[in-house]
């Protein structure tokens, strides 16, 4: 008899969460669990086919998920919330990540990022105190040793994108994630904030339409930073979640145009990487920003749409923050010129990285997998038991998703060739490779540290 407790791992963007995930993965097959990394959303067919002991979710804002959830928590499997997002930019989502609109009975241990959340949660009473770990930031620990030594070097990055080693980077990310609803898939959009229940924190057309505006504005000024600055180089970083079909657009202006070769759309990087290549940061109240303060980077806040929804002057205070494009060049100059960040805006900074990251120092991964050992050192293993209820699942699972999707992929994107979704999105789902890819680049980082990685 197997005495090993499995872990079902349930991760949602490749280029957000993977390479944090299988870190944590490594870190708990070291103590001796079998972990399965699954694909967010298909928890439905997963779940049935796998059924393991302890299953690690996102969140349980969808009440059909909770609905997945109750049907084999009589057999014991365990229920472990690890947030992926959990800095509220936004007031309106602190009762969103605190649980306050989800049915959190089904859960046996919540983690959060930080105690403002947490402290949310306890006032709220959403879970109960016992259940509830404030552990910092785990997909922050790359900004950290040992995980850091796995970021790209400024120079290959530039290699790899063919940009000018001998200007600087002026790099712009963006977090339109709406702006593509304004205009198409409005259905979808209108199901998902049911589901999600974001709509009762008004998510809604209204503000997809603002994000729209705010996108266009922001595209239109970074056509023209690439003609008033002909010795920089500049990259546009979208967010994973947008539509990017207008990058292509943008792609498509600059072939064959003087800018060629010091202007790169970047659709599939880690953010890490793209970081460590740039000088200047343009960004809108984006986490992005936070993480380039992990680096000691000049960042400005872009507020250029005077209609902006999202916008938090808590996390601008870290920034240079510019109303408009006379006000965007003044600040960029200035740091081409030399000029340092001012020491308040530094103080700034560290105050908000100790408010929302828990501090930060490479250890939130730890943290919870030591924790989670902890809890589960008293749990007896789930039962796993036959359901013919569950049939057309298990066919689901063993057609579409064991072993390696292909099958999934081919209905999922409409744009095989350059993996583009049907909201647009490129490359966002995982598959097995990617998983033995960071297997392979972070067992020596562990191993280095004394873990006994196989």
């Amino acid at each position: 008899m197997n005495n090993r407790k499995h872990i079902l791992f349930f991760v949602d963007h490749k280029w957000r969460d993977l390479l944090i995930s299988v870190y944590i993965k490594l870190l708990l097959e070291e103590r001796g669990y079998k972990v399965t990394i699954s694909r967010n959303g298909f928890e439905s067919i997963v779940l049935p086919a796998v059924q393991p002991d302890v299953v690690i979710f996102n969140h349980v804002y969808e009440d059909k998920r909770v609905k997945v959830i109750k049907k084999f928590k009589g057999n014991g499997l365990k229920v472990i919330i690890l947030p992926t997002e959990n800095i509220p930019v936004m007031d309106n989502v602190k009762k969103l990540f605190a649980g306050a609109t989800s049915d959190l009975s089904v859960v046996d241990m919540f983690f959060v990022w930080n105690s403002v959340v947490g402290d949310i949660v306890n006032s709220e009473k959403t879970i109960e105190p016992e259940k509830l770990r404030v552990i910092g930031v785990p997909r922050y620990d790359i900004y950290r040793q040992p995980l850091s030594s796995v970021i790209m070097s400024k120079d290959d990055f530039l290699a790899k994108y063919n940009l000018n080693k001998k200007y600087p980077v002026i790099t712009m990310t963006t977090n339109f994630t709406l702006a593509g609803f304004a205009v198409k898939n409005k259905e979808f959009y209108e199901k998902d904030v049911k589901q999600l229940k974001t709509d009762r924190i008004g998510y809604g057309q209204r503000l997809a339409g603002q994000d729209l505006r705010s996108k266009e504005i922001f595209h239109q000024a970074f056509l023209r930073l690439i003609e008033d600055y002909p010795e920089a180089n500049f990259i546009i970083k979208p967010h994973p979640s947008e539509d990017h079909t207008p990058y292509y657009d943008i792609l498509e202006k600059i072939k064959n145009s003087p800018a060629q070769g010091r202007v790169a759309v970047v659709l599939t990087e880690y953010i890490w990487d793209v970081l460590n290549a740039t000088d200047i940061l343009l960004e809108r109240s984006c986490l992005t920003g936070l993480e380039a303060w992990t680096m000691a980077k000049p960042t400005i806040e872009l507020h250029l749409n005077p209609d902006e929804w999202y916008h938090s002057p808590e996390m601008a205070r870290g920034s240079d923050e510019v109303l408009n494009y006379g006000q965007l060049r003044e600040r960029i100059d200035y740091y081409l010129g030399g000029g340092s960040i001012e020491p308040s805006r530094l103080k700034n900074r560290e105050d908000i990285i100790k408010r929302w990251c828990n501090g930060l120092d490479g250890m939130a991964s730890l943290r919870f997998v030591d924790e989670l050992d902890k809890f589960l050192q008293g749990e007896q293993k789930a039962a796993r038991r036959f359901s013919w209820s569950d049939i057309k699942n298990y066919l689901l699972y063993y057609i579409f998703i064991f072993p390696d999707y292909r099958l999934l992929d081919m209905k999922l994107y409409k744009n095989w060739g350059k993996k583009i979704d049907k909201l647009g999105r490129t490359d966002k789902y995982f598959r097995a490779r990617d998983i033995k890819y960071w297997e392979g680049r972070l067992r020596p980082v562990l191993n280095r540290i004394g873990y006994q990685i196989l």
